[in-house]
């Protein structure tokens, strides 16, 4: 599928996370070819995107960054003001799921792959989101959209951590989204149902339920992850969308 639903963000910077997975990267894609200069943070495969960016006329660099550090984070975030110059976007890469071979019940789960998931989803996302919003906080404006599981709201059992980490980016979203208001910064959420590949690995959750009975594409996560940093949204802070082919509307019908 070909992402072709795009708005003007030209001269603005983008700080999008998690840039190795593939909603991610599509985002990274959509808002280059909308004039964004974008820098990611990621391994591999940011770097690669990164690359493809600036093959194709566009402007972005990738950062390798410890989410469990706050020095590290702060000092990765200098070098991206270096390179930059400003923070105008941030896009939180939240979306955590675990495994369904590591699915365990509360007092079985694996305390290492808790901590592990928590340290990046859930510290992570706090300790980017402060470091990023100063620079958007001195020049008064900026939007953060944190890319979060529809499992912060509709409980997935056996994934303790990862229904955690969603619910609490629930928090953090509605808590920013007042708490920042007079910085002129407005902090949304985008709530992705179900991927494609979480299905085709053994997670087959029925899909008939959904109004929209399909798995959620990252394109789908992409359009509207970028109708909320836009101008369009200007008045939408503190709000969570879920993207989800009606997930949490109807998920109740499944049974």
């Amino acid at each position: 599928m070909i992402f072709t639903f795009t708005f003007d963000f030209g001269g603005r910077t983008a700080l999008v996370t998690d840039a190795d997975a593939a909603t991610m990267r599509t985002l990274s894609l959509a808002l280059s070819r909308s004039g964004t200069r974008v820098a990611l943070f990621g391994r591999e495969r940011a770097a690669e995107t990164a690359r493809e960016l600036c093959a194709s006329g566009g402007e972005a660099e990738a950062f390798d960054v410890d989410y469990r550090d706050d020095d590290a984070i702060g000092k990765t975030m200098d070098s991206v003001l270096a390179r930059f110059g400003k923070i105008d976007l941030l896009f939180n890469g939240a979306y955590v799921v675990v495994p369904v071979d590591k699915r365990k019940r509360l007092h079985e789960f694996d305390m290492e792959l808790y901590e592990e998931i928590l340290a990046q989803y859930y510290h992570g996302l706090y300790r980017v989101t402060k470091a990023a919003v100063r620079d958007m906080a001195k020049r008064g404006e900026g939007a953060v959209v944190n890319i979060i599981s529809i499992r912060g709201m509709v409980p997935v059992p056996g994934q303790t951590p990862a229904v955690a980490a969603s619910a609490a980016a629930v928090g953090f979203t509605r808590m920013w989204g007042v708490e920042l208001k007079e910085t002129g910064v407005r902090v949304n959420a985008v709530a992705a149902g179900l991927a494609a590949d979480e299905h085709a690995s053994g997670d087959r959750q029925p899909l008939s339920h959904l109004a929209v009975p399909r798995a959620t594409k990252p394109e789908d996560i992409a359009a509207a992850a970028m109708f909320l940093a836009s101008d369009e949204a200007s008045y939408i802070t503190g709000t969570i969308l879920p993207v989800d082919g009606g997930f949490q509307a109807g998920y109740a019908r499944s049974f």
